[in-house]
């Protein structure tokens, strides 16, 4: 099953695959009552040669942001040409929160995340681990 997808927002079979493995969006109603359901732009500190071609060659920082879902999360990567989506259910994934530095697996896909420090995303790791302890 394909992992990462190219993505233009318009795609119906694209969307149809997410929906798939990590369900539909969140409601508006939800989403107020999560808090939002989206993170602040986290800042990639290291990745897996499987997240190599999803990234610029530059020397530029690397960022992702990541969307929950009622069965997973929703990893936006971008580069120069396109934008891509990484969809894992929570089942599936293995992550450690410590201080600032977050990683997140699957498989042979690894990132490590620092959290942006002008952004306070506590909200949103509480919302992932309420929602990841679910499975």
């Amino acid at each position: 099953m394909e992992l990462v997808f190219t993505y233009n927002g318009t795609d119906r079979k694209v969307q149809h695959q997410i929906e798939n493995r990590v369900g539909k969006s969140f409601s508006f109603f939800e989403k107020v009552r999560m808090g939002g359901n989206g993170s602040p732009q986290l800042f990639v500190k290291d990745f897996s040669d499987v997240v190599k071609p999803y990234f610029t060659q530059s020397l530029d920082r690397k960022f992702v942001n990541i969307e929950l879902r009622p069965k997973g999360i929703l990893i936006y990567m971008k580069n120069e040409s396109n934008d891509f989506i990484a969809a894992f259910p929570f089942s599936d994934i293995t992550y450690k929160i410590e201080d600032n530095l977050i990683s997140i697996g699957y498989e042979e896909f690894f990132l490590e995340l620092q959290n942006n420090p002008t952004k306070n995303p506590s909200k949103f790791w509480s919302n992932f681990i309420r929602l990841s302890a679910n499975k």
